[in-house]
């Protein structure tokens, strides 16, 4: 059977804007990329089934509406699925249709009632009487692997001893499930304050790390100054919908648009020596830039009002996809307190390693816990239904195969889930906020993609 896969999303799992920072702060991500199988794990017991040319066309539809046939979504139908003509043997000018894996237990009527009549014959894929036969498909196609780590990123060491003695301490802001902190603590840092508004995801957030250290505020517009202990670093992914082009792009005129103030009065209060924030790229152009120019004012002049001496705030751009197996770009906002030398000195990115993963390489085994994800028949009938899924040929290009860098997660797949199914997941899986396709296999419906 061949494994199927979801995809980990790395805002909330391990977030992409962590393993950025990682490479900021001089920590680097060495080791080599697996190999890529070019057909996933294989497949054994296969059959087709073997039919005269005039029965084709009814035989295709029962078999397609019974799921016994590779579609699209399947890795065996990627492709296409050929219905190839059987040139020699017993079987010389008839039709070959190949079947999914147990799909011959499970036939449709209309077949079976064929195969009773010795209308059509079910053959083993591999067996001695398709070889006979001339009969040589096979399911896929070989697909390029991974390229080779390059020589600049295979010499950068690996960070593998523990730190014990704290070299800086830093605040979480909109925390998540401490993605950036994973990254921070693994460079010497010490979490001084953390703030998550999602009750489920601070109850996680614990899990991970400790209830205790430090305990996880929960709404930051809620906790006072004195309670902010000054830290040298602050970071946050502050709440991107009112910035991202995938929406209408409120902005300000959103009261999620205007949590980045957050970020502005707890730097007043922890006289934070740096900051590294992240959001989405929309936020360029957001309200033609006008949304960028005020949040970059802002941050320059946190504090000038009190005798502070603001900070020096640089924008960058740039693409998870070096350093794991999704395409994610994000903005970044770094900030440097002016009185501080590293505020005086020109800034450019580190340079950020090629570690050419693919989908496979972060994908978990497959278990039963993730069948509550399986989209009804209704629902996933829906979305084949929508424009989205016509207008990209069957969405096949979005779905997580292994030996391809995956697209951004987003939170809706062209139809979305609704509201009672969403509060429902959200409910037994706290973490899961994002929506999308998982391969379709062995005749099951697509799962949403999540994380964990």
């Amino acid at each position: 059977m061949l494994r199927k896969h979801r995809l980990l999303r790395p805002c909330l799992w391990f977030p992409v804007w962590a393993f950025h920072l990682r490479a900021f702060m001089g920590t680097t991500l060495g080791g080599a990329s697996k190999p890529h199988s070019p057909r996933g794990e294989g497949v054994t017991r296969r059959a087709g089934l073997v039919l005269v040319p005039q029965l084709v066309e009814s035989c295709y539809q029962a078999l397609a509406e019974s799921n016994c046939i590779p579609r699209k979504w399947h890795p065996e139908g990627r492709y296409g699925i050929p219905i190839e003509r059987i040139d020699c043997g017993d079987f010389a000018g008839k039709r070959f249709i190949p079947l999914l894996p147990g799909a011959a237990d499970r036939l449709p009527q209309e077949i079976q009632e064929l195969l009773k009549a010795q209308k059509a014959l079910v053959v083993s894929l591999n067996s001695t009487k398709m070889a006979r036969n001339g009969i040589e498909w096979q399911p896929g196609r070989d697909k390029p692997v991974a390229p080779p780590i390059d020589a600049r990123t295979a010499s950068i060491p690996r960070l593998d001893e523990e730190i014990k003695v704290p070299r800086f301490g830093f605040a979480e802001l909109f925390a998540g499930l401490g993605g950036f902190r994973v990254a921070l603590e693994a460079l010497g840092g010490e979490c001084r304050f953390a703030s998550e508004i999602e009750r489920f995801t601070r109850q996680m957030y614990e899990l991970n790390f400790g209830a205790t250290s430090p305990p996880v505020a929960g709404d930051i517009r809620e906790v006072p100054d004195a309670d902010l202990p000054e830290v040298d670093l602050l970071v946050a992914g502050f709440p991107c919908q009112p910035f991202s082009a995938l929406g209408s792009q409120p902005a300000f005129e959103d009261d999620k648009g205007l949590l980045f103030r957050e970020i502005v009065r707890v730097l007043n209060a922890s006289k934070a020596k740096s900051f590294l924030l992240e959001n989405v790229p929309g936020l360029l152009d957001c309200d033609g830039g006008r949304a960028l120019q005020q949040i970059q004012h802002e941050l320059q002049t946190v504090g000038l009002h009190d005798g502070q001496p603001g900070y020096a705030v640089h924008v960058r751009t740039a693409n998870a996809r070096n350093l794991t197996a999704q395409s994610r770009k994000r903005v970044f906002f770094f900030g440097f307190r002016k009185d501080l030398e590293a505020a005086q000195k020109p800034f450019t990115l580190p340079f950020i390693p090629e570690l050419q993963l693919r989908a496979g390489d972060i994908f978990e085994p497959e278990s039963k816990e993730l069948d509550i994800y399986e989209l009804s028949e209704e629902h996933f009938e829906g979305l084949k239904e929508s424009q989205k899924w016509a207008r990209r040929g069957g969405m096949t290009d979005t779905l997580a195969w292994e030996e391809k860098v995956c697209n951004t997660l987003v939170a809706h797949y062209g139809t979305s889930p609704p509201d009672e199914e969403m509060r429902a997941v959200l409910v037994g899986r706290a973490w899961l906020v994002s929506f999308s396709l998982r391969r379709r296999s062995v005749g099951q419906n697509p799962k949403v993609i999540t994380c964990s």
